[in-house]
C-alpha cells in the first residue's frame, strides 16, 4: 500500500508580505485533489512528528539549527525582529520565515522520516510526502531557495544509520533547479548516489551549480551525476530519454536498496522553469523508477520540492501518486506530435536546442564512463587498452575520440517517436497464454532494441522491437472511434436487409481510415538518420507510416520537426539551382538601365519591320 504524509501545520509557514510564489496552497490543493478523486482512500495516512535537534544536526550545524529555532520567538524579542513582518534569510531575499516556519520545517523532516521508515520496514510499499517548505537547496549552515532544512538529505543519512538493510541509496532530483544542498551533503559518500536533471544555462540559472564535471570528491567520486540542460523548452521526450540512457543504466549497476525522489514539479509546462514536461511525463518518469526493477520491492519515497503553478502542479502530483498506487502511467505525445503545438519561433529554436541537448547527454556519458562500466563497455575494444579498462587517464585526443563516439551513439538512438511508445498497451501470447501489459522502457542490448513490458502480474519482460510493434493495441480514442463506426456500419447492413436507406449510414470502407497499430519495422530502420523515413499520420499518438524518402509528407507550413526544416531548405536550394543564371552586368543599376534602353530600341526596330 502507498503511504501519504500531510499535516495542515505546514500551511502556517507563509510569506506574510504575500510576495513569494512558494504558497501554502501548493500542499492544500494537492491533498484536496487526492481526496476528491478518491486516491486518498486507496492510501494510508501516516502520522508525522517534529524532527529532533539530533536528527536535523546530522546534516546541519547546531548554530544553524538554533538560528532557525529562534524565528518562532520573534514576539518575545529574542530574535530582535518585528512581529508580523516577512523576514528573509538569504541574499536573494526569497527564503522567508514567520512564527511557524521552524515547526513546519521540523514537521516536514519528521513526517518524511516516519514515512520512509515504514517503507523500509515493509509496512508500506512506497510513499508520497506532501511537505513544505522545500529542502534540497538548504546547505550545512545556509538556508536558500525557499529551503530551511534539507529533509531529503536528513532522511537519506538516517536511514543508512538506522537500518542494516539499507546500504545504498539513490536520490533522484527532477526539480528544475539543481539541488546544491543535497549534492554537497553527499559529495564524498560512496554509498549515496545523487542524480539531478536541472536547467543550467551555462551556470546563469539559479543556483548556478550542477555542471557535468561535478562528479563527487574522494571516495564519492562518480556518485554524483548531473544532467545540466542548456536552456529552457525541453519536455517529455528529453526527460524520458535522460532516464532511459543515463539514469537507469547507472541505477542498475549501483543497485540501490532505497530510492528517494526530490519531486520538484516546477519543470512542468507553464511553471517558472519554462520547461514543457506534462503530467503524464512525470507519471512516466515515476513508472520508470517503479516498474523497471531498479530497487528491490519497489521501495520508493517521493517528497514534494518545487512546483508553483497550481494548474500544472496538482495534475502532475496526482499522476505521480497514481503510478505509485499501481495504475498505468498516461501516454505522452511523441516529439513529432508535441512540436505541432509550438510556434514558428519555438520550432526554429527546437532544432538547435535538440542538438545541444544530445551533446549534453554525450558529455555526461563520457564523464561518467570513468566510474560506470555501463558506459565504458559501450566503447569499442579498439579504443580501450584492455577489456576492463575504465579510461581513468586519457590524453586530450583520446577524450575527444571518446566524446565523438558517444555523440554518434546518442544521435543514432534518438527517436522522435520514442516517447509516444511509452505507456502503450500491448497484447502478447506467451506460452499459449494471452497476456496484457504496457511499455515502460526501451533498452539497447547487444546492439539491438529491447522494449521492457510490464504485465498485469507485475512481471517485466523484454521483447524485440518487431514483436512489440505487432502486439500493440490501439489507443482508447481509436478504439472508441472504431466502435462508433462499427455500430453505424452494422446499422447500415440491417437497413439494407430490410430494404431501408439511411442517408447518415457510413460505408465499410471508412473503417480503413481509423488509425491502426504501428507497422512492422526492422532494426535496420533505426540508423543514424533516425526517424527520417517516417511521417505523422492521423491523430493517434505514436503512430508512424513507413514512406520512401522522396514521398515524405510535411505539415501544412512545411515543417515536421527537424526533418521538415531540412526538407524545406533542400527544396529551396533545388529551386535556386533550377533558375537560369542572371547576366552579371545587370547586377549594377546603371547596367540595368542601359539594358532596358537597348531592349526598347530592339522593340522599335521590330515594329518598323512588321
Amino acid at each position: 500500500m502507498t503511504g501519504v504524509f500531510y499535516d495542515p501545520l505546514c500551511l502556517l509557514h507563509r510569506d506574510e508580505e504575500d510576495e513569494s510564489v512558494e504558497k501554502p496552497e501548493r500542499c492544500s490543493e494537492i491533498f484536496a485533489a487526492l481526496k476528491n478523486q478518491g486516491l486518498l482512500a486507496r492510501c494510508r495516512r501516516v502520522e508525522g512528528r517534529m524532527a529532533t535537534k539530533k536528527e536535523v544536526c546530522s546534516i546541519h550545524t547546531a548554530p544553524f539549527y538554533r538560528m532557525i529555532q529562534d524565528t518562532q520567538w520573534r514576539k518575545n524579542g529574542s530574535a530582535r525582529l518585528k512581529r508580523n513582518t516577512g523576514i528573509h534569510l538569504d541574499e536573494e531575499k526569497d527564503t522567508y520565515f514567520n512564527d511557524y516556519s521552524f515547526k513546519a520545517a521540523s514537521l516536514s523532516c519528521g513526517g518524511l522520516l516516519e514515512l520512509t521508515s515504514q517503507v523500509v520496514q515493509g509496512k508500506l510499499k512506497n510513499g508520497f510526502a506532501i511537505i513544505r517548505p522545500p529542502g534540497h537547496h538548504a546547505e550545512k549552515c545556509k538556508a536558500m531557495g525557499f529551503c530551511l532544512f534539507n529533509h531529503i538529505a536528513i532522511t537519506a543519512k538516517l536511514m543508512r544509520q538506522r537500518y542494516d538493510s539499507v546500504q545504498r541509496i539513490l536520490i533522484v532530483d527532477w526539480d528544475v533547479h539543481h539541488g546544491n544542498g543535497t549534492q554537497k551533503s553527499f559529495e564524498a559518500d560512496p554509498d549515496i548516489l545523487y542524480f539531478s536533471i536541472h536547467r543550467y544555462d551555462g551556470g546563469s540559472f539559479f543556483p548556478g551549480t550542477g555542471s557535468v564535471s561535478s562528479v563527487g570528491k574522494g571516495a564519492g567520486a562518480g556518485k554524483t551525476v548531473n544532467v545540466p540542460l542548456p536552456t529552457h523548452g525541453f519536455g517529455d521526450s528529453e526527460y524520458l530519454q535522460i532516464f532511459e540512457q543515463v539514469l537507469l543504466p547507472i541505477a542498475r549497476e549501483f543497485s540501490p536498496d532505497l530510492v528517494l525522489v526530490s519531486a520538484g514539479f516546477d519543470s512542468a509546462y507553464g511553471d517558472i522553469g519554462e520547461m514543457k514536461v506534462t503530467e503524464n511525463g512525470f507519471g512516466q518518469m515515476t513508472s520508470m523508477l517503479v516498474n523497471t526493477g531498479i530497487v528491490e520491492d519497489g521501495k520508493i519515497v517521493v517528497a514534494l520540492e518545487g512546483g508553483y503553478n497550481l494548474k500544472s502542479l496538482v495534475p502532475s502530483a496526482l499522476s505521480t501518486v497514481k503510478v505509485l498506487l499501481g495504475d498505468r502511467a498516461g501516454q505522452v505525445p511523441s516529439e513529432t506530435d508535441a512540436i505541432n503545438f509550438y510556434t514558428w519561433a519555438e520550432r526554429k529554436r527546437h532544432v538547435g536546442n535538440r542538438k545541444r541537448f544530445m551533446d549534453v547527454i554525450a558529455r555526461v556519458m563520457s564523464e561518467q564512463s570513468r566510474f560506470w562500466t555501463c558506459f565504458s563497455e559501450m566503447l569499442p575494444l579498439a579504443k580501450r587498452k584492455t577489456r576492463n579498462d575504465t579510461l581513468t587517464t586519457q590524453s586530450g585526443s583520446e577524450r575527444n575520440q571518446q566524446l565523438n563516439f558517444y555523440r554518434k551513439f546518442v544521435e543514432s538512438t534518438t527517436c522522435e517517436f520514442y516517447a509516444g511508445y511509452l505507456g502503450r498497451k500491448v497484447n502478447k501470447l506467451i506460452k499459449g497464454e494471452k497476456r496484457t501489459g504496457y511499455i515502460v522502457e526501451r533498452q539497447f542490448l547487444g546492439g539491438k532494441i529491447r522494449w521492457m513490458i510490464h504485465y498485469d502480474d507485475d512481471e517485466v519482460r523484454a521483447t524485440s522491437h518487431i514483436a512489440m510493434v505487432k502486439s500493440l493495441i490501439e489507443t482508447e480514442e481509436a478504439e472508441k472511434q472504431r466502435d462508433s463506426l462499427n455500430t453505424k456500419v452494422e446499422k447500415n447492413r440491417e437497413n439494407a436487409i430490410d430494404g431501408k436507406h439511411d442517408k447518415n449510414a457510413l460505408d465499410e470502407r471508412l473503417l480503413d481510415k481509423i488509425p491502426k497499430p504501428l507497422p512492422e519495422l526492422s532494426y535496420d530502420d533505426f540508423d543514424v538518420e533516425y526517424g527520417s523515413k517516417y511521417t505523422r499520420s492521423g491523430s493517434t499518438l505514436g503512430r508512424m507510416q513507413v514512406l520512401p524518402k522522396l514521398e515524405r509528407e510535411d505539415d501544412q507550413d512545411g515543417l515536421q520537426g527537424q526533418h521538415g526544416v531540412g526538407d524545406r531548405l533542400a527544396d529551396k536550394k533545388a529551386r535556386n539551382r533550377s533558375r537560369p543564371l542572371v547576366n552579371k552586368k545587370r547586377s549594377h543599376p546603371l547596367n540595368a538601365k542601359l539594358d532596358s534602353k537597348e531592349n526598347h530600341a530592339k522593340k522599335m526596330r521590330l515594329n518598323r519591320v512588321f
